[in-house]
């Protein structure tokens, strides 16, 4: 029985949605894990400096990075506090990864955020060691998306104060020595990613997965979204096998939304596809959209390095986001509105990159060392 307070109406709703996916029971069995074994633990962000400070955090099978590509204007940061989290803990035998979105800006967005990764780690690592079968932890996983509800509900007085989010979360398990399960939950626009270096192969974490042409929506929210539930729109609970060396990629939109093609090409048409809109049924522009960000990844991740691949990506964001941080910054100034027929090529946001590479060296105690990036002068006060 689990000592975790639920609210029964927020369960079953979860449950509900976890039955409408119509997973088949996945009876493999698995390494048990011990979660008083810690081999390590790293949140981000822990704090927000001024002026602004982002790093790299790593170790040999573990990094993340966590920044603000919003400009710096009338000497004030825009968007602050970062409104994303992630949460990574390392036991012996398990893995637990997460990452959430705030939605909109402010300190109840982050909020809900920080409290998503912190209680679905707290709810899993708990309950998951009770378990004998793969198909028994996703459940698990689906309850412990009940019981975060329940805790980003109790952050606010009132329980419709608080914010809102999306959440990814992944747990790494072993089946044998040479198999990890990787269950996986999704809720919204986070975007996960296998890589496979050795044949440089990259597939969707979340299976059926479909990028949106619309980056104002996210599809689904954690939080008060309807009285006390939430929104379950594109809710995915699964599992996927993995040989070792595989590496697993969590990110919040602000860092995929930059590598999609849609971002920077107004029109189909402009890179020799058909029609001048792009559109989320059309099944050229989908494959399309995901060769071009695989075939960037891939390029970001040649060397075996978690520090370069981050590096890189944030180079990358950093570099794509750059016009539009111009644009704001002058706008500003000169108190005029950008014109709406304006391109705005690049998305400004709070964005997060967390990476897991899955090998016997990750369930070892290790220490996560901070690298510190070099912050633009139009992003720092």
């Amino acid at each position: 029985m689990s000592s975790f307070r639920v609210d029964k109406g927020i369960s079953k709703f979860f449950k509900a949605a976890y039955e409408k996916q119509k997973l088949e029971e996945f009876k493999d069995s698995f390494f048990p894990p011990d979660p008083s074994v810690v081999y390590f633990h790293n949140s981000s962000p822990q704090s927000e400096k001024t002026p602004e400070q982002y790093f790299v955090n790593y170790s040999k099978y573990f990094a993340n990075i966590c920044f603000s590509t919003y400009p710096v204007m009338n000497n004030q940061k825009f968007g602050k506090p970062i409104a994303d989290f992630t949460q990574t803990d390392v036991y012996k035998n398990m893995a637990i990864m997460s990452i959430a979105d705030g939605c909109g800006m402010g300190s109840r967005p982050a909020k809900s955020a920080h409290v998503a990764c912190e209680k679905f780690a707290e709810y899993v690592s708990s309950e998951a060691v009770k378990e004998k079968t793969l198909g028994r932890v996703l459940r698990v996983m689906s309850d412990a998306m009940a019981y975060v509800q329940c805790s980003i509900l109790e952050t606010e007085e009132t329980s419709m104060d608080a914010g809102l989010t999306t959440f990814q979360a992944v747990v790494v398990l072993r089946t044998d020595q040479m198999t990890y399960a990787v269950l996986y939950i999704s809720l919204g626009d986070c975007r996960g990613l296998l890589v496979h270096r050795s044949s440089e192969k990259i597939e969707e974490l979340v299976e059926g997965y479909v990028s949106r042409v619309d980056v104002k929506t996210t599809g689904g929210r954690l939080g008060p979204v309807e009285g006390d539930l939430p929104e379950l729109d594109n809710y995915r609970c699964g599992i996927r096998f993995v040989h070792p060396g595989t590496s697993v990629l969590l990110m919040t939109d602000g860092i995929c939304d930059n590598f999609d093609i849609r971002m920077f090409v107004d029109k189909p048409s402009e890179c020799g596809l058909s029609g001048n809109e792009w559109l989320d049924e059309d099944v050229q522009h989908q494959e399309r959209r995901k060769s071009e960000f695989f075939s960037k990844m891939v390029e970001m991740y040649l060397e075996p390095s978690l520090v370069q691949l981050c590096e890189n990506v944030y180079d990358f964001v950093v570099e794509r986001t750059q016009k539009q941080r111009t644009l704001k910054i002058e706008a500003s100034k000169t108190k005029t509105k950008i014109p709406a027929s304006q391109s705005l090529h690049g998305k400004m946001d709070h964005s997060t990159l967390t990476v897991l590479v899955l090998n016997d060296g990750l369930f070892n105690r290790c220490q996560v060392e901070p690298l510190e990036l070099e912050v633009p002068a139009d992003m720092k006060i």
